[in-house]
């Protein structure tokens, strides 16, 4: 949308005119199209206001939203006549907006909710309730941050599938509370640039999961993926993951990613293959770098690859 309207506006340089222009293209969008699924809202014009907006919002199952475009007498209507999203996408959260918690909870059957944006100590507790409150159908949350969220309404989601956490600082806390609660349904967990002492919580976790990983990125349990960024300073931890997996890694697994910043023994990574001598791998590979993969470490992919062990990687 953003993309036509710079097409028509290219040379357009009166901001009151290109702002009227700007609406119009709106009106003419929200009232015209028919059927539309997704919408990205990245503009201040009251969309929410214009002709054919209660239809038009009716039918929208996936939405992505800029706080900082959207007051919050625009999201208030938006919760009035857009109930049925499946998918939420927020960003920019920059500020406390109740407004936006009215959006969350007027969702019939929401799915999965992202949240591309750091949160304050209050918008993290009205959105640990929100979390709590529709429990029994998010199934996939995505938390930029997880700084000021409060971390057991994330064990209220009985039907969670996928846990991204792209960041947090709190990392005892964090490992406190994935070796304490369960998510028995999980099937993807991803860490991403935070920082973990031990893989002993993870592996606490994945024995509480029902088992149906199919895929790891540095990953694992009812896990179809759970994938570990962990600090690369960690490089001494590389045993430890490497024996998780081959205690614990179901059947169902066949794609497991590592990374290559991290020290693995010839001990542990021979003990690692011989575990998938039942349940072969589909693919074994490494992320972000190889620099502690030796040629023994090749060696030895190289026998299990011709055992029939492991199908296919790109390390050899």
């Amino acid at each position: 949308m953003n993309k036509i309207i710079d097409i028509v506006l290219k040379n357009l340089c009166n901001d009151h005119r290109r702002n009227l222009m700007e609406q119009e293209i709106y009106k003419l969008f929200i009232s015209q199209c028919k059927n539309i699924e997704y919408l990205s809202w990245k503009t201040r014009q009251p969309l929410t206001l214009f002709p054919g907006a209660s239809i038009f919002f009716s039918q929208l199952h996936k939405l992505s939203i800029d706080i900082d475009y959207v007051n919050s007498d625009a999201l208030y209507e938006l919760a009035q006549i857009c109930k049925d999203l499946n998918i939420l996408s927020i960003r920019s959260c920059s500020h406390y907006i109740p407004d936006l918690f009215y959006l969350i909870d007027a969702q019939r059957n929401l799915k999965e909710l992202n949240l591309y944006t750091e949160v304050d100590e209050k918008t993290g507790k009205e959105l640990s309730k929100a979390l709590a409150r529709n429990r029994t159908t998010i199934n996939n949350l995505y938390l930029s941050s997880i700084d000021n969220i409060v971390l057991s309404s994330l064990t209220t989601l009985v039907n969670l599938k996928k846990l991204t956490i792209f960041h947090w600082e709190n990392y005892k806390k964090i490992q406190q509370y994935l070796a304490i609660y369960e998510f028995p349904n999980l099937q993807q967990l991803t860490l991403m640039y935070g920082h973990l002492s031990s893989f002993k919580e993870i592996s606490l976790l994945i024995e509480k999961t029902i088992g149906n990983i199919s895929e790891i990125y540095i990953d694992t349990t009812s896990l179809e993926s759970l994938e570990f960024f962990i600090n690369e300073n960690d490089n001494n931890i590389g045993d430890e993951l490497l024996n998780i997996f081959t205690l614990f890694s179901p059947k169902s697994l066949n794609e497991i990613v590592i990374s290559g910043s991290w020290k693995y023994s010839s001990y542990a990574f021979t003990r690692f293959f011989e575990s998938f001598r039942e349940h072969p791998l589909y693919y074994f590979g490494f992320i972000d770098s190889d620099n502690y993969i030796t040629n023994d470490h090749k060696i030895i992919i190289r026998k299990y690859i011709n055992e029939g062990v492991v199908k296919s990687t790109d390390t050899i």
